[in-house]
């Protein structure tokens, strides 16, 4: 029997870490370990995990480092290639994940959780860019600078033998800056500067950095080491949600505003659900196949089906988002009950649910948990709504085996 997929919620990891935790969370981690251990479930993170984790002010740190290793403890390197890659592989190769190949792309095993790292700019440190640094900075006239060059540089561009040897006398600092820049294990920067200065090929470069980067058992002493060197990307998610959630909710404002005066005017508390409920259905639930247009245009492919039907087979991660989406909206505009201001975390929430058909256990806490239960997706993945309900519902299907 294959091992049963478990995705726990971001909270989990902090509640599981936490040292003044209850009794009956420190009975559930012993149940998911000795699990683990037997072989019967394993336990998936993802890039969202990585980022919620991530702290995003100095007093954070301490809490963070406990979530960090919680991860590291009950996932090891099991986790999901980057949802940003899930969403763009559904929609660029429909269908593909029935292929048994998928999910050895998907389900991986190695820790590489990264999305694209082409924007990190390593090729900063590179011998090229920093002796031109150099040359910039030493030189003021135009004359001396171009000596400097012809001295370093062939006609094509590339290192002579005295510009290697130049730079090796400086590779010292230069791994000192890559190290305090990003947060990778002993021996790493040093590995990435030697590739630098033997100019390997970049796929070769950016492999040795992902393997580095992937490793999140040392991002923790980085934060403490190098506060003030962090990018922006601990807070990412937060930022994204929270204008996503300004849009959404300055729309339902609007729309509501635009039948203000019919209200005025005598029209009936039902009349006017009624209205805003057709809205949404004109307005909001075709959201799916406006979007994997979108996504499908911009990565020039001509021929994305839009099909809601469909897209539970052909895209079933971005499918199980969107779905869910549209759920949050109507609980926003009040077309399930009371109108709900929208919340930080309700991105996080949409785009957790890429991995839930993937899985056979999805923890949500919640109002996560009850909109996807209103979002009826055609899964087998049992959602679970409270950490310590995870344990009945996996010996519930043990027993069913």
């Amino acid at each position: 029997m294959s091992p049963f997929q478990v995705y726990l919620d971001s909270s989990d990891f902090s509640d599981l870490s936490n040292p003044k935790r209850p009794e009956a969370y420190v009975d559930v981690e012993r149940k998911l370990v000795a699990w683990l251990d037997a072989g019967v479930i394993e336990i998936r993170f993802s890039y969202l995990h990585v980022v919620e984790a991530s702290p995003i002010k100095p007093e954070d740190i301490e809490s963070a480092t406990g979530r960090f290793q919680k991860i590291v403890q009950l996932c090891g390197k099991k986790c999901f290639t980057s949802t940003i890659s899930i969403i763009e592989r559904e929609i660029s190769v429909p269908g593909e994940w029935q292929l048994p190949s998928y999910s050895d792309w998907l389900y991986r095993n190695d820790g590489d959780w990264l999305p694209s790292i082409n924007g990190l700019s390593i090729e900063d440190y590179s011998p090229q860019a920093m002796l031109r640094k150099e040359i910039h900075a030493a030189a003021s006239d135009r004359s001396t600078r171009r000596k400097m060059e012809r001295q370093w540089f062939n006609q094509q561009g590339r290192l002579k033998p005295a510009a290697i040897s130049r730079f090796r006398t400086t590779q010292a600092a230069t791994i000192r800056e890559i190290e305090e820049r990003f947060p990778l294990p002993p021996g790493a920067a040093k590995q990435i500067a030697e590739c630098l200065a033997k100019e390997s090929d970049s796929a070769k470069l950016e492999s040795v950095l992902r393997a580095s980067l992937s490793d999140i058992s040392y991002w923790p002493a980085w934060y403490k080491s190098h506060w003030d060197r962090v990018d922006p990307v601990s807070s990412f998610l937060r930022k994204a949600s929270r204008k996503i959630n300004e849009q959404m909710d300055a729309a339902v404002q609007g729309l509501k505003q635009a039948y203000t005066n019919e209200v005025r005017g005598g029209l009936s508390a039902a009349e006017l659900d009624r209205l805003l409920k057709k809205r949404f259905k004109e307005a909001v639930a075709p959201m799916y196949g406006k979007i994997v247009k979108r996504l499908a245009d911009e990565q020039g492919i001509e021929d994305a089906t839009a099909d809601r039907e469909e897209a539970w087979n052909m895209r079933p991660g971005l499918a199980a988002a969107l779905a869910v989406q549209c759920q949050i909206a109507r609980r926003n505009m009040g077309l399930a009950g009371q109108p709900r201001q929208a919340d930080e975390g309700d991105f996080g929430d949409v785009l957790h649910c890429v991995h839930l058909p993937f899985v056979d256990f999805f923890r949500a806490d919640g109002f996560a948990a009850s909109v996807i239960a209103e979002a009826k997706l055609p899964f087998q993945t049992k959602v679970v709504p409270k950490l310590a309900q995870l344990p009945v519902a996996i010996e519930e299907r043990l027993r069913q085996q």
